[in-house]
């Protein structure tokens, strides 16, 4: 018998909050740097992998709370 691949839909928020957090830390690096058009630039957009951050957590928060209920959201809703 064949066994079972194993699910893999978990690794994108996973993968999605490493990036919100390599991002934060190469916008805490440009605001390190001397004021120039591209690092202004950079640095507005802070708020971009914050709310990334932020909604990663959130929705492995909420997925974690429902398999603790017994309740198990189908992958559209992860």
């Amino acid at each position: 018998a064949r066994a079972a691949a194993p699910h893999r839909r978990h690794l994108f928020l996973g993968q999605a909050l490493l990036l919100g957090l390599f991002l934060l830390a190469g916008l805490s690096a440009a605001a390190s740097l001397t004021p120039n058009p591209l690092s202004c630039a950079a640095f507005r957009l802070v708020g971009l992998p914050a709310a990334l951050v932020f909604a990663a957590l959130l929705v492995k928060c909420v997925f974690l709370l429902s398999l603790n209920s017994g309740i198990y959201l189908p992958a559209p809703y992860q």
